[in-house]
């Protein structure tokens, strides 16, 4: 666990403002939807490199379906501090995901199903879903669109109010919902979440940190 934790902070160091507001609304994303019994079948860093992943910021199966998450982040004192902007922009992630044309080459097909050979539990419903991913990645090779309608998917939102301490920020529910209403898909969870401080994050981290090390010392 130490190690983990080390390497995180490690992570964050070496990272911009803005990625770190970005890895810090992922970590908590991922942490609800585990709570909710969504089953992640994805690492929370890169495969091939120490940073975040290239792809879907997340993979999930719940009750049998396959679902696809996008998160964007932003902070309160921007211009686009708003949720449905971050929605709008995550949805358009996930779309772009559908065709190789004009998306750089990534293919976050085979990023997915790479994780599912670390990040997965061995069993006939994971061969299922990395069936379905190698289905999709090779469409996806030979520049076939893939629907975006027969996918699930997890449009998700942060905002970031850490600056702002004492003011309330009220979201807009009609936009969110003009927003999200031309979404085309099979199904749709939304997340929107305020984050008052990433720094509180990090003091947790390094605080259980040094508890895990105190321990180990303790031990020897």
């Amino acid at each position: 666990m130490s190690i983990v934790i080390k390497d995180l902070l490690n992570f964050l160091e070496r990272q911009d403002e803005n990625k770190v507001k970005g890895t810090v609304a992922e970590f908590f994303i991922h942490l609800f939807l585990r709570s909710q019994d969504f089953e992640q079948h994805c690492c929370f860093m890169n495969l091939e490199e120490n940073s975040m992943k290239k792809g879907f910021d997340g993979l999930y199966t719940h009750d049998g379906e396959t679902w696809i998450m996008e998160s964007k982040s932003t902070a309160y004192k921007t211009s686009s501090g708003k949720h449905n902007q971050n929605l709008s922009k995550a949805y358009q992630g996930l779309k772009k995901s559908m065709k190789r044309s004009g998306n750089s080459g990534n293919n976050s097909w085979s990023n997915a199903l790479n994780h599912t050979y670390i990040a997965s539990n061995e069993s006939d419903a994971t061969d299922s879903l990395r069936d379905k991913l190698l289905s999709a990645s090779n469409k996806y090779v030979n520049n076939i669109e893939l629907d975006l309608g027969e996918y699930n998917i997890i449009p998700c939102s942060t905002i970031f109010i850490e600056d702002y301490s004492g003011k309330t920020y009220e979201s807009s529910h009609d936009e969110i919902f003009q927003s999200v209403n031309k979404h085309v898909c099979n199904k749709e969870v939304i997340l929107c979440v305020m984050n008052k401080s990433v720094n509180i994050f990090i003091e947790c981290l390094e605080e259980l940190l040094c508890e895990l090390d105190g321990d180990v010392n303790e031990k020897q």
